[in-house]
């Protein structure tokens, strides 16, 4: 696959209180982690820490707004959810009126326990449960194959996600997260973490 004809993948980091409690500020590793694994597999992914720069979204809103991204990831927490919600609104909006169809997800702890909420809310379509590097690869995946079709059957085969199944996003099927083998979390937390 050519550069030209890569997915393009971004991850942004939800709104956080700006709460300092230690010296070091520590960069987002899970969406770190998913990066590596994407791009090890010949995907293109950016990460964009909001926390890093206080909200400014720099030309990454620009960039969704021309199509330039085929997948649009946020970890969020329900820390600022209100803020986080209409970000996603936003987002949702900047993809419609792009002319290209984008999917949007959200993964994280916040939206792992209420997935209903932030899918309906937030207008997603779809959410990550737990370790989401190789579901997240298989979502991506599967969503360029079928872009055109409705967003269910980009879900197919994957592991760990929950989605809408009707347009006001009020029905719901979940596959759970299948518990990593001793391999596949050995190459999860240590040699990919390494390599980052």
């Amino acid at each position: 696959m050519t550069d030209k004809n890569k997915i393009k993948v971004i991850l942004f980091t939800g709104y956080h209180d700006h709460a300092i409690f230690y010296s070091v500020v520590s960069p987002p590793i899970g969406l770190y982690r998913i990066k590596n694994y994407l791009e090890r597999r010949n995907m293109e992914c950016d990460v964009f820490d909001l926390g890093l720069t206080n909200g400014d979204f720099k030309d990454s809103l620009t960039k969704i707004s021309k199509g330039y991204y085929d997948v649009i990831g946020v970890s969020a927490d329900t820390e600022k959810m209100g803020k986080n919600l209409s970000m996603l609104l936003d987002i949702r909006k900047r993809i419609n009126n792009s002319g290209k169809k984008a999917m949007l997800v959200c993964g994280g702890q916040g939206a792992s326990h209420e997935y209903k909420s932030w899918i309906k809310e937030g207008k997603l379509d779809a959410v990550l449960l737990g370790f989401a590097e190789k579901n997240f690869y298989n979502l991506c995946e599967n969503f360029i194959k079928n872009r055109e079709k409705p967003i269910k059957y980009s879900m197919k085969d994957v592991q760990g996600v929950a989605f809408p199944v009707n347009k006001e996003r009020s029905e719901f099927i979940k596959y759970p997260t299948k518990p990593l083998t001793e391999k596949e979390f050995v190459q999860l937390n240590y040699h990919e973490i390494k390599d980052l």
